[in-house]
Order: structure tokens, then sequence, then C-alpha cells
């Protein structure tokens, strides 16, 4: 841990004690985390477009099929490499 993560620690706690994270918008319900954060951001968004592209598959045209799968490569790649590492 570095000093930052110290100071927000300590910050965050002050801030549980005197109750400011009581009563927010959603509290008890769980979180739904849909994105994998480890992943950059641009093969994300790829990753985003590619899953609304294959619900609606039937309606693209060939052209939109081919981006489709060099999204697909793309973040096949750049999973690839990310093991790698």
């Amino acid at each position: 841990m570095t000093i930052f993560d110290d100071i927000a620690e300590r910050r965050i706690q002050t801030a549980q004690a005197q109750g400011e994270f009581d009563k927010l918008p959603g509290m008890g319900r769980p979180m739904v985390i849909t994105e994998d954060f480890s992943m950059p951001i641009d093969v994300r968004m790829a990753h985003q477009r590619m899953m609304r592209a294959t619900v609606e598959k039937d309606r693209f045209s060939l052209v939109e099929q081919m981006r489709l799968r060099k999204l697909q490569t793309l973040i096949e790649t750049r999973r690839r490499r990310q093991s790698q590492c």
C-alpha cells in the first residue's frame, strides 16, 4: 500500500463512521457489474459493440458483419497479449 491508499482508507472509514454512506440510492441491492475493468477501454468498447451486434445479427448487412469479425479478432488478439504478460 502507498501513502495515498492509507489516506483514502482513513477517509472512507471516517465517512462510514459519520454515516455519510447511509441511505444512498440502491443501498441494500447487489451491484450489477457487466464490464471487465481489467481490459483496456478500447477493447471494452469493442466488446460492448459486439455484444449489441450479436443480439441483432440477423439485421446486419455483410459490411457490418465483417466489422463484427474485425472486432472479435481485435478482442481475441488483446486477450492473448494480456495473458502473455
